[in-house]
């Protein structure tokens, strides 16, 4: 525990320390944007570099590029809901009054009202000529700089793009305004959907699959049972299920082992993916005189372990690390081994083990069941053997090693020449638990008064769903009055240690002389021989980029796929560079003239860039090493991103994100935890970045690479997330008797680009501040008496902590005196909500109509929301968008209520609702409910009267002496038709007459409530 804090401050530290570097971070990635995320190298200049200005906060539609790519985005969302409407009313317009108004022509009072699409398009219009006076300008800028003829006819052919979709749809629109009845206009309004529906106008939704949260604990139940043949294993696993021949190998033939069936080859002293043979594995093996018992020794007391499945860290990051799981340990001791001329080779099979063992073996559960929960969740096959109604043994899969020493006569006490394979497992082990001070007997909290100060003066609807008015300050105030107490009374105990105070698991330490012959548990079946574990039984990172349609997958860019043992410790990063040469010298004409002639002026750097002009090339690299590259088109772009690691017992968990050409993306793997070692590179390279900024002169450069100057932080603090979250984790499970281990994980922090696209064409691109994407969290948790309810809260308290260390940790490494960073979170978002006075909601399937009719965010959210909770999932939300930063944004949770696992989202929000349709559309529904009301009155009054004649002629006619049936009851029906569709219309007029005269009156309500709610979100809005 405290390893992980002191890790946890020390990187903190180095970053937070590095004043004069960190104050220019913010410059940096505006200039990055340009160039350093871009271009294979960066110069940074030393002194007078300030932090660019914030960009002001603009009007609804802000600036012009802005403006026309609102205004074509909704253009695009009307014609998509007027076609819908249009359809359904053209599917039903076979009624007996359709064709009446038809035969008199007067079915153009059916026609949709476009009038919204009538402002859209004079917005366009206004718009498209700042448009054409933009691209006047690049087009003289281009000039002016000699742009090379390639840049050049790229503007003109976007141009013609341009003046090409521009014509298309405003004649679209046009046709559809002019349409003379339903039908012609259902057929405009169809042609112009189907025109701008495909064409990219706003970043895609990442939208959740309601059956896999993507934070929380693995299905136990899924895996498979274990097996008890040597062929089921075989094919279960990949190993061999029979011995192979005799293969020595040149430098370990001795006439010993001459005869010795079975022996060792070349590949039992073979480094391999899991068996590295780093220097680190070299020193630990001298400092263990290459001995085999010592080796084993060591590994057995020294490394923890971790109940999962598959080879996941390898031998260097489970030497680092100090705890792996059986796979990990195993290839730990096989490279410790081989690089000390001892021949060892991987054992496989299945085992039965007392279930009192087990349950020390995993954590210290007190029930078979805890232990077998872990054991699943790690993927490990298992079951529980029952003698006389209780589990006594625990029958499950193991990984051991096979080394061959010298076992005859001093079983390896004197180890010179192997003569036998002698099995060792240093993953078995039983641990000595101590129990921590219950913070309980130290401090008294009184929790009941605690909700009942919180929820003072609060209002909640059980019914509904929502909640009002929560005092979320008292609760800080009270815990932190909490943890001041508790520091003081811990600060009165003696000899205080982590140990004494969080409670500490201790390996039972064994000082073997001599080797075992044999295993410490029973043997069912077993595999033979393999020098190199199965491709199957490792756990994978993949990684796919691919053009992006309409949302959906497009064109493969980038396929990738490695062992995490392979890659455990080491910087995953996508990013990009120009194209081609004229792409860079485009890019640097952008950049203000600097060198000989002082420090560049942050206010000099254009806001955007013409996406449309540059082309890239995304590079996959590696430790800065490029593994894949390929050109990913205009600066700007969307892309579809899936990212997955593969698990032997469960398959794919993968995450579908959707970035930007021209972002720099740092990705960060948490496989089983995170080391010392990581922390202690990470840190020195930071500051090694940060003396070399500070030691330059005044007008001097220095060529940095965009991996050191910006991707070093960027993986620190997506490192550094994982890094605390483990830590609190840690101390929330002893808190709440929970045994919990990480499982591997991945996530992301990297740039964000905002693209205004113009028909789908990205027009102008800015960089708009820094984003963490954590995709995928997982861990191994239950409750020591596998208490179910324990377990949940557990890990729905762990995801909120996480989700708060999406914004925290960010703050905490990026700040510094002079420029405070502000981070967002789905909890944060939450909280503002809050504060501001905005009903939080609880929906599930009981209250989701109602809770959606009431809440007033994107649709986008509301559609995710409603399919989450139909799978059977709970969503947390608050009314509408908050507002943070200059901008808005919207937290929400989606809850799996049976496991705890989630999903914690943050999304930028676009704001609308039923209140801006009454806002624009109360005239004009008023003018047409008096217009109504008048014809439908004077038609009333008019058919009456015609009825009244009608009437009367048909009288006169009976009153003759030969009166026609027929002819009468035409008379009758015209009459009673006339009255009946008066009266209707009527009444139809007189009813759109009140409501909107209701309309005026609501509205003045409504207007006069909202300036009180803005006035006190105004005060209480951080």
């Amino acid at each position: 525990m405290i390893v992980h804090e002191i890790k946890g401050v020390a990187l903190t530290g180095a970053i937070r320390g590095a004043q004069r570097a960190l104050r220019v971070f913010a410059w940096l990635m505006s200039l990055l944007f340009m160039n350093a995320l871009l271009v294979p190298h960066v110069y940074a200049i030393r002194d007078g570099i300030e932090k660019e200005e914030r960009r002001k906060a603009m009007e609804y539609y802000g600036t012009p590029d802005q403006v026309m790519n609102q205004a074509l985005l909704k253009l695009q969302r009307l014609a998509a809901d007027k076609n819908h409407t249009l359809s359904s009313r053209i599917a039903e317009k076979n009624s007996w009054l359709d064709s009446l108004l038809s035969y008199v022509r007067l079915n153009y009072l059916q026609l949709e009202n476009l009038e919204q699409v009538v402002e859209v398009k004079q917005k366009i219009e206004e718009m498209n000529t700042l448009a054409m006076e933009g691209f006047a300008n690049t087009g003289r800028y281009l000039a002016d700089h000699n742009m090379p003829p390639d840049i050049v006819h790229r503007h003109e052919r976007a141009v013609q793009n341009y003046q090409s979709h521009y014509a298309a749809t405003m004649a679209g629109v046009d046709a559809a305004l002019n349409a003379k009845n339903l039908q012609a206009q259902g057929e405009a309004i169809h042609a112009l959907h189907s025109r701008l529906k495909n064409q990219k106008l706003t970043s895609t939704h990442e939208a959740e699959d309601p059956a896999r949260m993507p934070w929380g604990v693995p299905n136990a139940h899924q895996v498979r049972e274990p097996v008890t043949s040597a062929d089921q294993l075989a094919k279960a696993t990949g190993f061999s299920p029979v011995p192979k021949g005799l293969l020595l190998a040149a430098n370990v033939i001795t006439p010993e082992m001459l005869g010795n069936l079975g022996g060792p080859d070349t590949d039992d002293l073979a480094e391999t993916v899991d068996v590295q043979f780093t220097q680190a594995i070299r020193l630990k093996a001298l400092e263990l005189g290459e001995d085999p018992v010592q080796i084993y020794n060591w590994v057995r007391n020294n490394i923890e372990f971790i109940p999962s499945y598959g080879s996941i860290q390898g031998a260097d990051y489970t030497l680092q690390l100090g705890k792996g799981n059986a796979f990990d340990i195993a290839s730990l001791l096989i490279a410790l081994l081989r690089v000390s001329n001892i021949p060892a080779r991987y054992a496989y099979g299945t085992v039965d083990i007392p279930a009192e063992k087990v349950m020390n073996w995993v954590g210290g559960v007190s029930v078979p069941a805890a232990a077998q929960q872990l054991l699943g969740q790690g993927g490990i096959p298992n079951t529980g053997l029952v003698s006389g109604g209780e589990v006594k043994t625990i029958r499950m899969e193991q990984m051991w090693v096979e080394a061959w020493v010298d076992y005859f006569p001093s079983r390896g006490e004197k180890h010179s020449v192997g003569d036998q394979w002698v099995p060792m497992d240093a993953s078995f082990k039983q641990y000595q638990y101590t129990t921590g001070i219950d913070p309980t007997l130290a401090v008294e909290v009184d929790s009941e008064a605690l909700v009942t100060a919180v929820n003072d003066g609060a209002t909640r609807d059980e019914a509904a769903g929502w909640t009002q008015g929560q005092q979320l300050d008292v609760a800080d105030v009270a815990l932190q009055s909490y943890q001041a107490e508790l520091e003081a009374f811990l600060a009165t105990v003696p000899d205080l240690s982590v140990e004494s105070g969080l409670g500490s698991q201790k390996v039972i330490q064994q000082a073997h002389v001599q080797l075992a012959a044999g295993l410490p548990y029973t043997l069912v079946a077993r595999t033979h021989n393999y020098a190199t574990l199965p491709a199957n039984l490792r756990h994978t990172f993949q990684y796919r980029l691919s053009t992006e349609y309409s949302g959906y997958e497009g064109s493969n860019l980038i396929a990738f796929e490695a062992p995490l043992a392979e890659l455990a410790g080491k910087k995953i990063a996508l990013s990009f560079k120009p194209s081609t040469e004229a792409d860079e010298n485009l890019l640097r004409s952008y950049l203000p003239a600097s060198a000989g002639s002082g420090p560049i002026d942050p206010s000099q750097l254009p806001s955007t860039l013409p996406g449309y002009l540059i082309n890239l090339t995304a590079e996959l690299t590696i430790d800065e090493e490029v593994v894949q590259s390929v050109a990913a088109g205009n600066m700007g772009e969307g892309l579809y991103e899936k990212i997955g690691l593969r698990s032997p017992s469960f398959g794919v968990e993968s995450a579908v994100n959707h970035p930007v050409v021209g972002e720099y993306r740092a990705f960060g793997l948490s496989l089983q935890g995170v080391s010392s070692a990581e922390a202690t590179d990470i840190e020195t390279r930071l500051k090694e970045t940060r003396d070399q900024i500070e030691a330059l002169a005044e007008d001097e450069l220095v060529d940095f690479s965009k991996h050191q100057l910006v991707g070093d932080t960027l993986h620190a603090v997506i490192y550094s997330y994982f890094l605390f979250n483990e830590a609190l984790d840690s101390r929330n499970a002893n808190a709440s008797g929970v045994v919990s281990y990480r499982a591997p994980s991945f996530g992301l922090f990297g740039s964000s680009l905002q693209t205004s696209y113009w028909f789908g064409m990205p027009r102008n691109v800015a960089f708009s501040g820094l984003v963490m994407d954590v995709d995928h969290l997982a861990m191994l948790a239950a409750a020591k008496t596998n208490a179910r309810e324990a377990s949940v809260e557990y890990v729905k308290s762990s995801g909120v902590i996480a989700s708060a260390m999406e914004h925290l940790v960010p703050e905490l490494m990026l700040s510094t005196e002079e420029a405070p960073a502000e981070g967002i979170s789905a909890v944060k978002a939450l909280m503002l909500a809050s504060s501001a006075g905005q009903k939080i909601w609880t929906i599930d399937k009981n209250n989701v109509d109602v809770a959606l009719a009431e809440i007033n965010l994107h649709a986008d959210i509301e559609t995710e929301i409603r399919n989450s909770v139909y799978a059977g999932n709970v969503a947390t939300a608050h009314e509408q968008p908050v507002a943070f930063a200059g901008s808005t944004a919207t937290g929400y949770l989606l809850i799996n209520p049976q496991t705890g696992a989630g999903a914690y989202k943050i999304s930028g929000g676009l704001n609308g609702g039923l209140l801006e349709w009454l806002d624009e559309n109360a005239y004009w529904l008023g003018g047409l409910a008096f217009v109504l009301g008048i014809v439908g009155g004077g038609w009333a009054i008019a058919g009456v009267l015609l009825g009244i004649a009608v009437a009367i002629a048909g009288i006169t006619q009976f009153a003759n002496s030969n009166p026609d049936p027929d002819l009468l009851l035409l008379y009758i029906g015209l009459m009673a038709m006339f009255v009946l569709l008066g009266a209707i219309v009527g009444a139809a007029g007189g009813a759109l007459f009140a409501l909107w005269i209701f309309g005026f009156i609501a509205d003045g309500a409504i207007r006069t409530a909202q300036q009180a709610i803005d006035a006190l979100r105004g005060r209480q809005t951080p």
